[in-house]
């Protein structure tokens, strides 16, 4: 995965949320909320993710 990140976001400082058993749509409005836009975001197997920059 973090070569994945390294590739996929070169340059920028980023975070990777990982929730499980919360909806996709509520784990990227939580972020939308704080100001961190997701980059990035998918489902699989109960889990959420988002990549968010760190500015």
């Amino acid at each position: 995965m973090i070569s994945w990140i390294q590739g996929s976001f070169r340059g920028h400082e980023v975070n990777v949320v990982l929730a499980r058993g919360v909806p996709l749509d509520t784990l990227t409005q939580g972020l939308r909320d704080r100001q961190r836009e997701p980059l990035a975001s998918g489902e699989t197997d109960g889990w959420a993710w988002a990549v968010h920059s760190l500015n």
